[in-house]
């Protein structure tokens, strides 16, 4: 008996796998059309809170995919529910349900794939709950046949995996747990359902023996117990709400998540309306979903619930409703899921976009504002921004702008307007060469800076600003009031050195036509003076002394004058050396100590303390400085005043100052006090320029020094003179020595100058004077015998006395003999070209005796060919006196 036991058992174990898959068929027979509309709303629910996200032509191919896993599943249902009920091909049908049902889960599957479906938080967050709660539904109403549940869930759970592990960002923490929380509950599911295998084959030996009596019922009440069972086991450890009303719309169950996203417990929910948890706004929102569910539309939508401390909670709700054994509603399941982070990151974002906006309102009104036009280009050229001042500088049309075209094109479109000029003759050097590159085929060839003139006459400047990543930022400035006043300023500087050229021209004229009438007053009166074989009376003496004072004040005026007219051409040399003050304050004293006695001023010199202290400075012009000062300062002094002349170190300086006690300068005039020509209202009895303040004040500028004064009025007047210090005097004594019988020959035109240097020249009886008329005599004289010494006047007739020096030079006899210039000409340009010719010194008319004599008498000690410079304690050479 044990094979035939052991046949029977195999046989009925056969028979009972045969009836749990017959179960099993007629399970998927009872759930398919709830699965098919419950994935349908699932669809719509999604199409409204995704769709907007997704494009148009993919969401209908996807919705059109599970239409028809959809109609698949529904036809099957439809044609094996009118199959006989004891049909021998029932395996196909088991075989066609799980297909059905992989095939529906790989059309959801694949809408993480959709374009646009996984863009944004929202969209994530709604798919992954969407998703989540199709697979644990699944798994609910197919834990009779676990690998149909499987069919449906691992191709959805892969597809959701997959795509959260390719995306670029990191996705949400309630988005990781959510995943984490589904597969828990799935595998759950799946450990219930092996077991419920495992039960319900124990089951069906069970009820083996009691097949006839009712054994369908009893496995469709253990089904729905077990799927109970299931049911609440999710319900309590899901991280979703479910809340359950009655019809009447009062609280009936809640799981464990529904009760923590209230802050409430089960206890305190239960016989509460929904209407107590929400405000009036979201009260509202509860009616109308009421209303539609009424009329049989079901959609999930946003709630804000509100928690028992007061805060809110925002909730999506996905709502189904409960129908008892003949079909009629006895309430509705809420399915809530926490979306409160979602809203935060919506709100932030939406804050942040506001934020944006608004700046970007700003920036455009300030942009818009400035008076500089402005281009924005990127790195490959094309224009980005631009503001409305660009438009108008740059006479684009916006219509052109608005394309967001290549700077390439703009400046197209400029040459073809003709914005440039045929030529390119509106732009500078910078702009055409810019432009020219351009047309030469460097499309991005840009100049840093160039101007261009409009054709209304406008200038406008461009500068780019040039970016380390290749974009380009080019300002455009409307510089026409600059440029006109750049122009006015140019005309004016040419006319202000055209006057003064025709200024220097002037003094040069007047100097001469001034020097040479000026030349035989002095010299004749300085001859009558000096005559011992006939000498003047005392009447005329002084009238010959006043004749020659009248002369030697002219003199001066017009030296000061042409001091003042080198020093604003830049022409005026100065020679620095160290210059011993004491002894220099001691020359100026003796010299205008008769002045003082006239006039009965008292003059107090340095105390011996101060000697030794040292100036750097030139001698001539700083004696020039302190006799300017002396001479006023006695002028100006009350009758039976003083006098004082005082010097001190300070620091690396030395100061020199001359008080007196005249009336005092008031603060009104002091700004006037170093102009030239100007004399402050003095009266006109005591003499003056008024030029002798201002031409100081430039010499010692020039000396890198300082003047100034200090006055009380009523009291006096201190002028202080502040220049560098030197350290020691290296000074050395030399005589002028003579040479018995030493030949001079003087070239002269003008009979009246050639006696008056015959006379002043007797006062040498070692000199014997030779005389030409003009320059070929004088070179032929200077050939035939060769002189010592060669007085040239500059403007002869015939050749002027330049010519006369080549000439001379050209005898090898004659070029090493001392050459001086003797002329009227003492403008600055005057004494460079004599010195660039080769003269030896240049003296100017009118001649002064002591001076004369003095360099000729350096010039015939000195060897042949060296340069002539005064003996210590004379002038140094200046206009009258050479170099």
């Amino acid at each position: 008996m044990g094979a035939p036991t052991q046949q029977a058992d195999q046989a009925g174990d056969l028979q009972i796998l045969h009836d749990l898959d017959q179960a099993r068929l007629r399970a998927h027979a009872a759930s398919a059309p709830l699965a098919a509309g419950a994935s349908a709303g699932v669809a719509l629910l999604m199409a409204w809170a995704v769709g907007p996200a997704i494009h148009g032509p993919w969401l209908v191919a996807w919705g059109l995919a599970l239409a028809l896993a959809l109609a698949l599943r529904l036809l099957l249902w439809r044609v094996q529910r009118s199959a006989p009920a004891q049909a021998p091909d029932w395996p196909r049908w088991l075989l066609g349900y799980r297909l059905a049902m992989g095939l529906h889960g790989g059309v959801w599957a694949a809408v993480v794939w959709l374009p646009g479906a996984w863009q944004g938080l929202g969209p994530q967050a709604t798919l992954l709950f969407m998703l989540q709660g199709l697979c644990v539904g699944a798994m609910a109403l197919s834990l009779f046949d676990l690998r149909a549940a499987l069919m449906f869930v691992l191709p959805v759970v892969v597809s959701l995996c997959l795509r959260l592990a390719l995306q670029s960002d990191p996705f949400a923490v309630h988005a990781a747990v959510g995943v984490v929380m589904a597969g828990l509950l799935i595998g759950m599911l799946a450990m219930a359902a092996l077991r419920r295998r495992r039960e319900r084959h124990a089951l069906a030996v069970i009820l083996r023996a009691e097949r006839e009596s009712n054994l369908d019922a009893l496995e469709a009440q253990a089904a729905l117990l077990e799927q109970q069972r299931m049911l609440e086991l999710v319900q309590a450890h899901t991280g979703q709400g479910f809340w359950h009303i009655d019809n009447d719309l009062r609280t009936t169950d809640a799981n464990p998540a529904m009760c923590r996203m209230l802050g409430l417990s089960r206890e305190q929910m239960l016989g509460r309306s929904i209407y107590e948890f929400v405000d009036a706004a979201n009260a509202e929102v509860f009616r109308q979903h009421v209303r539609l569910r009424a009329d049989g539309q079901a959609e999930g939508y946003e709630v804000a619930l509100l928690r028992s401390d007061g805060s809110t909670v925002f909730c999506f709700n996905n709502a189904t409703p409960l129908l008892d054994g003949q079909g009629r509603k006895v309430g509705a399941l809420g399915l809530f899921s926490d979306i409160s982070a979602q809203k935060l990151a919506e709100q932030q974002a939406r804050q942040a976009g506001e934020q944006l906006a608004q700046k970007s309102r700003l920036l455009e009104a300030t942009f818009d504002s400035l008076d500089q036009g402005i281009l924005s280009v990127d790195a490959n050229g094309r224009c980005n921004a631009w503001n409305r001042r660009f438009i108008a500088l740059v006479q684009i049309p916006e219509s052109l702008m608005q394309q967001h075209p290549l700077l390439a094109d703009v400046r197209r479109f400029q040459l073809a307007q003709g914005h440039f000029g045929p030529k390119l003759e509106r732009m500078d050097e910078a702009g055409r060469h810019s432009v020219q590159r351009f047309m030469g085929g460097e499309t991005h060839a840009l100049t840093e800076r160039y101007q261009r003139h409009r054709a209304d006459g406008r200038v406008v400047e461009v500068m780019s600003h040039f970016a380390g990543d290749g974009s380009v930022v080019r300002t455009y400035t409307d510089v026409t009031e600059r440029h006109t006043a750049e122009a006015a300023l140019i005309a004016a500087r040419d006319e202000a050195e055209r006057a003064n050229r025709a200024k220097s021209d002037f003094l040069s004229r007047m100097s001469h036509e001034l020097r040479t009438p000026m030349n035989a007053i002095l010299g004749f009166g300085q001859l009558l003076e000096a005559d011992a074989a006939d000498p003047l009376s005392p009447g005329q003496h002084q009238r010959v002394q006043a004749l020659l004072a009248g002369g030697r004040h002219l003199l001066v005026l017009i030296d000061e004058v042409l001091d003042i007219a080198r020093i604003e051409a830049g022409t005026l040399r100065l020679a620095l050396q160290p210059v011993d003050v004491a002894a220099l304050a001691h020359d100026c004293i003796e010299l205008v100590q008769p002045v003082a006695l006239a006039r009965g001023v008292w003059l107090q010199g340095l105390p011996p303390a101060e000697a030794g202290l040292c100036m750097r400075a030139d001698a001539t012009r700083l004696r020039q400085v302190l006799l300017n000062l002396l001479s006023n300062a006695i002028k100006f002094n009350r009758a039976g005043g003083a006098v004082r002349l005082s010097c001190h170190a300070d620091g690396d300086q030395v100061v020199l100052e001359v008080a007196d006690e005249g009336q005092g300068i008031t603060e009104a005039q002091m700004p006037r006090l170093f102009q030239a020509f100007e004399r402050l209202e003095v009266d006109g009895a005591i003499e003056g320029t008024g030029i002798g303040l201002a031409l100081s004040r430039s010499l010692v500028a020039l000396m890198h020094g300082e003047i100034g004064v200090r006055s009380v009025v009523g009291q006096g007047s201190v002028f202080w003179v502040r220049l560098p210090r030197d350290g020691a005097l290296n000074a050395e004594d030399a005589a002028g020595t003579t040479t018995p019988r030493h030949r001079v020959l003087y070239i002269e035109d003008n009979e009246v100058n050639q006696v008056l240097m015959a006379g002043m020249l007797a006062h040498r009886p070692a000199i014997a004077l030779c005389l030409a008329n003009d320059g070929e005599t004088g070179l032929a004289l200077a050939a035939a015998s060769p002189p010592d010494l060669v007085l040239l006047d500059i403007q002869l007739p015939g050749i002027d006395g330049f010519a006369v020096l080549r000439g001379l030079r050209q005898v090898p006899a004659l070029q090493a003999t001392p050459v001086i210039a003797v002329s009227a000409n003492a403008m600055p340009t005057d004494l460079d070209d004599a010195q660039r010719a080769g003269f030896a010194a240049y003296l100017t008319k009118p001649l002064d005796l002591q001076r004369l004599l003095a360099l000729v008498d350096a010039a015939l000690a000195l060897p042949a060919g060296a340069s002539i410079h005064p003996p210590p304690g004379q002038a140094a050479p200046d206009a009258q006196a050479g170099w």
